[in-house]
């Protein structure tokens, strides 16, 4: 079967000299500060240093299709290095900045295009080649192939050890795509992602980030882990068996909601070195800004403003989903065998939802009538009896045909 696509050739390798620079240079001026070197001067070196990167990062009209890719990062790095030279700005004792610079020509000299692929096969702007060439390698965007993995592994470990019957999960593939989206929600990041899921049996899903790489800033890279969580917890092991080809509905407070939070919770557990999984968390180098970012995307997507605001229409279906997530984690208090601890049994039962054959009209009226059973305190302990009722007979349609049958 094809390869899943990426980014166009041009559009690589300005998202590769991106992912260099963030990883390579710091960005805190309260972190690299120097006797002698006020936090405020560091900051003018960095701003113009940024300046510089954007410039010189941009293959657009720049670099043609013959010129191989390390080349082009290899001259984008020692372009940045001279500019240094050539600024109003003195490093003085930004040894960190210079350090930062160095390392990135370091890395930048390290890497081949020979190395990645075999010489006859290196990227040169034909997208279906280019394509299994960043597939089987991709070395100039390893960071970003690496968030993924983090995610995809982290997902199948969960569903592996909390999910009732998980089965066979399905392959799952990364891919990149351009999108010339603008800052989303009134939040600055300018990524998003989507699942498809292939037609036939045990066939891969894909998990496509969608960005435009001359808007790819810090930010924007530190949430990255977020919509890949999302992404692969959410929707990458959901069957779509009657629609193959489909992506998920945006407006599903059930996935969008509810999965979300489990997303973002597994997510910070990861940051926080908690297993299973958290071993993982040596693979994410900013897992502390990561977090903080998830949580400022995840809060963002719930926010329900008046009158609606036409760029997040979605807002309340999550919330909605959110707080039903939360409000069936707080009715799992006290149940027998959780221990005093929700997660594993609220994870169970998430998973057995989220594996259910079909998403349809019987499982959407579920949903709708567990939210309207939450709200209300005084039904709460009739959802508590469908729940003993599921951990008995290990039933996910059990629970969902109990929900259903509970009053109005």
């Amino acid at each position: 079967m094809p390869y899943p696509t990426h980014l166009p050739f041009e559009k690589m390798k300005t998202l590769a000299a991106r992912l260099l620079y963030l990883d390579c240079i710091p960005h805190v001026p309260g972190d690299i500060h120097h006797p002698g070197t006020t936090a405020e001067e560091v900051a003018q070196v960095l701003n113009y240093l940024h300046g510089q990167m954007i410039q010189f990062t941009n293959a657009g009209g720049v670099s043609p299709d013959t010129q191989q890719l390390d080349k082009f990062l290899q001259e984008a790095a020692q372009r940045l290095r001279s500019s240094m030279d050539l600024s109003p700005f003195s490093l003085g004792g930004s040894q960190a900045v210079r350090h930062g610079l160095d390392l990135l020509h370091d890395v930048a000299q390290r890497l081949s295009c020979y190395s990645c692929s075999h010489p006859s096969k290196v990227c040169y702007g034909h997208p279906y080649h280019d394509a299994e060439v960043v597939s089987r390698g991709g070395e100039c965007i390893k960071p970003l192939k690496r968030l993924f993995e983090v995610a995809r592994d982290v997902a199948r470990l969960y569903y592996s050890k909390y999910a009732t019957n998980c089965g066979r999960l399905p392959a799952v593939e990364f891919s990149t795509s351009y999108d010339s989206i603008g800052q989303t929600l009134t939040v600055p990041y300018h990524v998003r992602g989507e699942t498809e899921h292939a037609s036939g049996e045990g066939n891969p899903a894909t998990v496509r980030l969608y960005l435009d790489p001359q808007h790819f800033d810090r930010s924007t890279y530190w949430v990255v882990p977020y919509v890949l969580f999302h992404e692969c917890i959410c929707h990458a092991f959901q069957p779509m068996k009657s629609q193959p080809g489909r992506t998920a509905e945006p407006y599903d407070g059930f996935s969008e909601g509810w999965m979300d939070w489990v997303a973002y919770s597994i997510l910070n557990r990861l940051c926080l070195g908690q297993d299973p999984g958290g071993q993982l968390v040596s693979q994410m180098p900013h897992a502390a800004d990561n977090a903080r970012e998830a949580g400022i995307f995840h809060g963002a997507r719930q926010h329900v403003s008046y009158p609606l605001d036409t760029s997040n229409p979605e807002a309340p279906t999550v919330l909605h989903g959110v707080t039903t997530a939360k409000r069936f984690f707080g009715v799992l208090d006290h149940l027998p065998g959780n221990s005093d601890n929700n997660w594993p049994m609220f994870f169970r039962i998430s998973f057995d939802l989220n594996l259910q054959h079909e998403w349809n009209m019987e499982t959407e009226t579920f949903f709708r009538k567990l939210a309207s059973n939450l709200a209300d305190p005084r039904k709460h302990k009739q959802i508590k009896s469908c729940i003993i009722s599921f951990l008995k007979s290990n039933d996910i349609r059990s629970l969902i045909g109990r929900i259903l049958a509970l009053p109005s």
